[in-house]
């Protein structure tokens, strides 16, 4: 089926864990291991579900091959043949690699919204 996932902000990091490198399994990040790790707005993102302001993104209108992984914890998120222009201003997919992300569903609001997570760290996406 066909899965309009936005606001892959920063987590996304594409092709930058060398082959080599083994994803971290371990998923038990304290706080003060995550603000070293990752940067202010990465941080609020992954950690504390904020967004980035849209069209700011650099991997939004980027066409390079590659998969795209989670900043956290490296597990692989997405290809680029599964990402396309939705016009929302942040990377969208309509597909995601295997069970690589687990969608929240929050009805407390009058309009229900989806929230995408890394199946791994739950890193907010």
């Amino acid at each position: 089926g066909f899965m309009h996932l936005m606001r892959y902000n920063i987590f996304l990091n594409r092709n930058k864990i060398p082959k080599e490198s083994k994803m971290d399994t371990n998923h038990n990040f304290s706080d003060e291991e995550l603000k070293e790790k990752l940067t202010p707005l990465q941080y609020r993102v992954t950690q504390k579900g904020g967004t980035e302001d849209p069209y700011t993104n650099k991997y939004y209108k980027t066409k390079a091959e590659g998969d795209y992984n989670c900043i956290v914890c490296g597990q692989k998120l997405f290809e680029s043949t599964h990402k396309y222009d939705s016009g929302s201003g942040w990377p969208a997919f309509w597909d995601s690699s295997a069970q690589a992300c687990t969608l929240k569903i929050d009805e407390s609001h009058p309009h229900k919204k989806t929230e995408v997570t890394c199946s791994q760290c739950d890193a907010h996406l």
